[in-house]
């Protein structure tokens, strides 16, 4: 008589149990943060990522698609407003705000000042309130934010939890390494003083102590006046500036304005890097971008 309830029963624990194997679906703004929590993940599940590499985030608009991959996930990992504009209002709505991960706010991140736009040459008085958004270029951020991560994975998956620990501990074994391999390989020391056309890239400069000299644009969807210009441009003609540099995001309408007739080498610079790269790739990209200007400036 009690048989039909006991198979019900046994049916509805197994049912549980695989609900609860299932590993979460996780969506994440930006190349650099998919490519941490993919290593955090590795081997249990893929991350989606939301904003193609080759799409500045400053500027981007969510498609319906899009959108619906936001509403059916359990964990939306993220910068922040102050860096991807287009999520701010969706972020917002009750319905993601408990599964939303915004990096920015928590407090174990270090955190820079944003820089304002022209010559650095005193750095104090050249930043304003707002924070410079791009954490993850620095190592060092990278391992916390790799940590935060795995924190909240094990929170609502925590069959894996030992997988994704496992997983941290490898990930930071290899950003560890990054230094010595930057510093040995890559040789940085002794570079020329070079200008961005966009400032994304303090974190990186502060991390490996970088002589970056100013910035043309502290917002990227914003050109520079020409008294902007023609300062850099003398700056350039009186001091000893190695290259300018843009990112692959952008335009390089402005960099060849301000560097045409001088003697002065362009490039990119990838704060973003390419999709499916690993952090250690970006990091090691950035690196050997800078080693070809210090090779063309000796």
């Amino acid at each position: 008589m009690h048989l039909p309830l006991f198979r019900i029963f046994l049916f509805l624990l197994t049912f549980s149990h695989a609900v609860s194997a299932t590993p979460p679906q996780v969506v994440v703004s930006i190349a650099p943060i998919h490519a941490i929590t993919s290593a955090v993940m590795r081997g249990i599940a893929s991350p989606k990522l939301l904003i193609e590499a080759r799409t500045s985030p400053h500027d981007f608009h969510l498609r319906p698609s899009q959108l619906i991959a936001l509403q059916s996930a359990d964990l939306f990992i993220w910068v922040s407003p102050i860096l991807e504009q287009g999520l701010a209002k969706v972020s917002a709505r009750s319905s993601m705000q408990e599964k939303s991960l915004t990096l920015l706010e928590q407090a174990v991140i270090k955190k820079l000042k944003a820089r304002e736009a022209g010559i650095w040459e005193d750095e104090k008085n050249h930043h304003n309130a707002q924070v410079d958004p791009h954490i993850w270029l620095s190592p060092s951020n990278a391992i916390e934010i790799a940590r935060i991560i795995t924190k909240r994975l094990s929170d609502i998956d925590s069959i894996n939890i030992v997988h994704y620990r496992e997983n941290l501990a490898s990930f930071e074994q290899k950003v560890t390494m990054l230094e010595q391999v930057i510093n040995t390989e890559f040789n940085l020391k002794g570079m020329p003083s070079y200008l961005v056309l966009h400032d994304a890239f303090q974190y990186f400069e502060k991390y490996f102590k970088l002589p970056a000299a100013g910035a043309v644009s502290i917002d990227p969807e914003h050109s520079p006046g020409v008294r902007r210009i023609q300062t850099l441009r003398n700056y350039i003609r009186e001091h000893d500036i190695g290259c300018i540099f843009r990112e692959p995001q952008l335009s390089d309408r402005m960099l060849n304005s301000i560097s045409q007739g001088l003697e002065i080498q362009t490039g990119i610079l990838d704060p973003i890097g390419n999709e499916g790269d690993s952090y250690t790739q970006l990091i090691q990209s950035l690196s050997q971008q800078l080693r070809n200007c210090k090779t063309s400036a000796e």
